[in-house]
């Protein structure tokens, strides 16, 4: 689907949406960016189509070199244009909190886009049980740049009675795309990390859980692109192991609670990383994540692991100059 077919259609439902919704729910959706300029224009537009208008959609540029600006600031209210110097996507997203004058925030990453039913489903959802704070849609649609779909996330294991659960989110799911926050749960779980360069998701995703209930949206309506400059793509080899010592430090009581939970969180994460140091060819340090995935826990995968890199190692050591 090219990016014109996408804007003609948001454009169609912008017009449906505005002659016929009465919702009263106020959104302010939140857009971090940095040189993605025609991507953050459809992220934009598909913000500005929703079936539930948003009370307002804020771009924060984050020291973009390309045309960001004049094509941001083309857009039609309630389109804000925040330009900020370069800082990366939490300084972005928490330089927007303070502008939020909506009863909801929305989060949307510049190279994502939603179906126009998503707003609307995410407030429903949460205003339908009482106590909620937030409503995440678990099953993302994966996307190519030109709209093509992938596939859809599979069903999340675990959920119980459609609520996600600490637990849940230790290992990710919650986005910079697929969230739906009251205001004032998204105040009491604090701003983005920026000590985090990857990660940080999973650290905001952790402080809402201890701040409210989280309502699982199972339908596909959000579309998440997979592109080579995605966050999502990069390798890490440590972040997410930070995030779990620091929700344990901040929350003692929470973390003693879901202890197996966060060793088996341990085991998954080092196990993960030490595959693809291993692809990467980085031995030495792939076999360091296998040792300490081996302490929090043995496995089975980790002792399969542990046979591929001695074979991996004989064959370079086996191997000759030139």
């Amino acid at each position: 689907m090219s990016s014109k077919t996408v804007d003609r259609r948001f454009d169609d439902v912008a017009v449906f949406a505005r002659e016929s919704n009465g919702l009263s729910a106020k959104v302010s959706v939140v857009i971090p960016t940095y040189n993605r300029a025609e991507d953050v224009v459809r992220a934009a537009r598909s913000a500005l189509a929703q079936t539930l208008p948003p009370h307002q959609v804020i771009v924060v540029d984050d020291g973009s070199t390309d045309n960001t600006a004049e094509l941001v600031r083309a857009l039609p209210e309630p389109v804000l244009y925040i330009p900020k110097s370069n800082g990366g996507v939490s300084s972005a997203r928490n330089t927007a909190f303070p502008q939020v004058t909506g009863d909801y925030v929305a989060l949307l990453d510049s190279d994502d886009h939603w179906d126009p039913r998503w707003l609307e489903t995410a407030v429903n959802s949460i205003e339908a049980v009482p106590g909620a704070g937030a409503a995440c849609c678990t099953r993302a649609r994966g996307v190519r740049p030109d709209g093509s779909e992938i596939g859809i996330a599979p069903p999340k294991p675990g959920v119980v009675n459609g609520m996600l659960r600490l637990p849940d989110l230790l290992m990710g799911g919650m986005m910079g795309s697929n969230v739906v926050l009251r205001t004032e749960a998204r105040n009491a779980a604090g701003d983005f990390d920026t000590t985090l360069k990857t990660g940080e998701d999973i650290d905001f995703a952790l402080r809402v859980a201890v701040s409210t209930t989280i309502v699982e949206v199972a339908q596909p309506l959000v579309n998440v692109t997979s592109t080579p400059g995605s966050l999502s793509r990069n390798i890490n080899t440590g972040n997410r192991l930070k995030v779990y010592a620091k929700f344990e430090q901040e929350h003692p009581e929470q973390a003693r609670h879901f202890a197996k939970e966060f060793r088996d969180a341990r085991v998954a994460t080092t196990l993960g990383y030490a595959r693809d140091l291993m692809w990467a060819r980085q031995l030495p340090a792939a076999r360091e994540r296998l040792r300490e995935s081996w302490r929090y826990r043995p496995t089975v995968e980790a002792a399969k692991l542990a046979i591929k890199l001695v074979v991996l190692s004989a064959l370079g050591r086996g191997r000759t100059p030139g």
